[in-house]
């Protein structure tokens, strides 16, 4: 008798034909060099429907295989799920191809309901945007199709509710998951990879919010974005091994040659680690139980064979690692 038994619960056209994919735990990168990164906030409990067929994980695969370019890939996730249903919680997706950076939050429509609430919001050429488990869109103007598409929905369903009083009040991030703004585990990280890319700025770090996209100071390079992934907020107030202390043999306190930031969460409260997710507390870019990392580069000089550089971060044990959480 098998194991597993999996019952039919509905289906869709299959394309004429698929694109070959890089599938790590969501599937990345297709031979296009359209890619993309994953990043769950949750949302809205009562959003969240069971009527749908299409989860994240199918989501971003449905795009890898059916699509070349990010904005293809936008609309063709708000037409599937408009007609088959999402069902699962809000993600915040970044979709890059060879030219553009897409960030592309989406909800489900409400229970027993098919359908989707969605936007997404073009990142600028020379910034860099985050996604750390947080809904990152406030303000957006639909009239601007280079910059923002949307969902036909995405206002009424927070009208309707209750979510916001007007149009002009509307903010997606506030209407749909106020929660995810408020946790210190979403804002710190994404303060702590604007400050180490543009400490110009002087951004904040107990700020509720930060820009959608920032200039750095200098151009990226994958040795700095490798770098940030391993981040866990070493020399700033909020270093994570702060209160692991001894006394030295001058009677000094100072850290101890033995901290730890890669702590279980039960762990936190031992060291008086604050904010974040209730009693879970802060969060690290680096987290200790990753699997693996995946940082991707798209050449568009280049053709779409070679064009993509993929760099794996292997980890076993306690390897620095940042989840759920794309630059791009």
């Amino acid at each position: 008798m098998p194991l597993y038994v999996y019952d039919k619960i509905g289906e869709i056209p299959q394309a004429s034909h698929t694109h070959a994919y890089v599938n790590s735990a969501y599937p990345c990168i297709n031979e296009h060099q359209l890619a993309i990164g994953e990043s769950t906030f949750g949302g809205r409990e009562q959003l969240q429907s069971d009527k749908g067929l299409i989860d994240c994980t199918m989501l971003c695969q449905l795009m890898i295989e059916r699509c070349t370019t990010a904005q293809e890939a936008i609309r063709l996730a708000g037409e599937l799920t408009a007609k088959y249903g999402y069902n699962d919680a809000g993600e915040c997706l970044t979709i890059a191809d060879k030219k553009e950076v897409w960030n592309f939050e989406i909800l489900g429509p409400g229970k027993g309901l098919t359908g989707s609430v969605w936007v997404a919001q073009r990142v600028p050429d020379d910034h860099v945007a985050v996604n750390a488990n947080a809904s990152r869109i406030r303000k957006i103007n639909i009239k601007d199709k280079a910059n923002f598409l949307a969902s036909e929905n995405v206002f009424q369903v927070a009208l309707d509710s209750g979510w916001c009083a007007s149009k002009e009040d509307f903010e997606f991030c506030y209407a749909y998951a106020p929660e995810s703004r408020t946790s210190f585990a979403s804002r710190r990280r994404e303060w702590r990879v604007f400050d180490l890319l543009a400490p110009s700025l002087k951004l904040d770090p107990n700020a509720e919010n930060f820009p959608f996209s920032i200039k750095p100071d200098q151009p990226v390079t994958m040795e700095k974005l490798v770098s940030i992934f391993k981040d866990y907020y070493e020399g700033t107030p909020f270093d994570m091994t702060k209160d692991m202390i001894v006394t030295d043999e001058n009677g000094k306190s100072v850290i101890s040659p033995l901290a730890n930031p890669h702590m279980p969460y039960d762990a936190n409260k031992l060291f008086r680690i604050n904010g974040g997710w209730g009693w879970l507390g802060e969060r690290t870019i680096a987290r200790w139980y990753t699997m693996y990392a995946t940082i991707i580069q798209c050449r568009d000089f280049l053709p779409d064979p070679v064009g993509v550089w993929s760099g794996w971060l292997w980890t076993m044990l306690l390897l620095q690692y940042i989840s759920r959480f794309t630059v791009v």
